[in-house]
Order: C-alpha cells, then structure tokens, then sequence
C-alpha cells in the first residue's frame, strides 16, 4: 500500500534530477583528504581557496581545511566556509553565503544558499532557490519548489512544519493538502 504523499516526494525527486543533481550521491558531504588533495597540504585554515575543483590537486589547499573564502571554476570541496561561489559548491559547514550557478550541497548550512538547487542535511538558515531540498526540518526555504523544512514559502512545499505556497502538501498535518497555507501539528 503507498503511503500518502509518495507522488509528492517522487516529483521533487524528478525535478531534483532533471536539474542535475546527480551529485546527491556525495550526500552527506564527507571530506576525504587522500581523494582531495590541494597543492598544499597540511593546512587547517586558509583565508582563500581557489581551484576547479573535482579534480585531484585542481585546488590550491587540501579539502579537508577550513577556508574563508572559496572561490572555484567548476565546483569545490571543502571541510567548511564562509563565503563560497563556484557552479557547484559542496560544503560540510557553510557558516555564512554558499552560492553557485547550479548547485549548492552543504551538510550543515547555518545562514544563507543561494543557487537554482540547494541541498542541505540539516538547514538552520535560509535556503534560496528554485528547487530547496532539506533532509531534517530546521530553516528557512523560499523558492519554487520545496521540501522538508521548518519554513516553507514557494509555489509547491512538500513536507514543511509551516507552509505558505499554491499547493502546499504535509504528511504530518491535520489536513494533508491544502491551497495557500498549511501546517503540521508538531509544529
């Protein structure tokens, strides 16, 4: 028997694919510093890390440091940052702005994503984008398509504790599918 709200997951899902999120597979992000070695290495803080990323020794620092700045052609990974812009960012600690072209993966985002696909194990910030994906509800999200955050504002939520949107879907709410506004009742 399907459980209420699985075509509602399997859309966000899709739509999470077709943006090219083959990179969920990197989900939680776990820094291997044998696989992610910079041209320097040994270095646990670095005011800036550049590179291409993806690449072994594409990276100024090893993976494993903590930066404050990243800034990256292709894609980077990194232990934790401050501010980070490349076309794909995957961050274990994003403590301030992670943004990028396509994609932003952070295990722990404590302020602000902002990319078209924003991923995140636990989000205690704000998630900006079109399609926002939260594994724990904690956070902010706004975007067009959202799922699984404490906040959710956009044109189709799925599984937030509050939702404001057109369609807005709670497994856990009083009434599981509502138009403008709905909510759970742990909330």
């Amino acid at each position: 028997m399907k459980q209420p709200g699985m075509k509602m997951k399997r859309f966000f899902l899709i739509a999470l694919l077709l943006c090219g999120l083959p990179l969920a597979a990197h989900f939680p992000v776990i820094v291997d510093t044998e696989e992610n070695k910079g041209l320097i290495s040994g270095v646990t803080f670095t005011p800036l890390q550049l590179g291409i990323g993806f690449l072994d020794h594409a990276q100024v620092f090893d993976g494993n440091s903590h930066c404050f700045a990243a800034l990256g052609l292709l894609g980077l990974l990194q232990q934790s940052g401050e501010v980070s812009f490349a076309p794909v960012n995957m961050l274990r600690y994003n403590f301030f702005l992670q943004t990028g072209a396509l994609t932003n993966i952070s295990e722990n985002n404590f302020f602000l994503t902002a990319s078209p696909c924003n991923l995140a194990n636990k989000n205690y910030g704000l998630q900006a984008g079109l399609f926002n994906y939260s594994v724990r509800d904690t956070g902010l999200q706004i975007g067009l398509f959202n799922l699984g955050s404490l906040v959710q504002i956009g044109l189709i939520n799925a599984d937030g504790n509050f939702q404001i949107g057109l369609l807005n879907y709670n497994s856990r709410g009083w009434l599981k599918c509502m138009p403008l506004i709905n909510f759970s009742a742990d909330f």
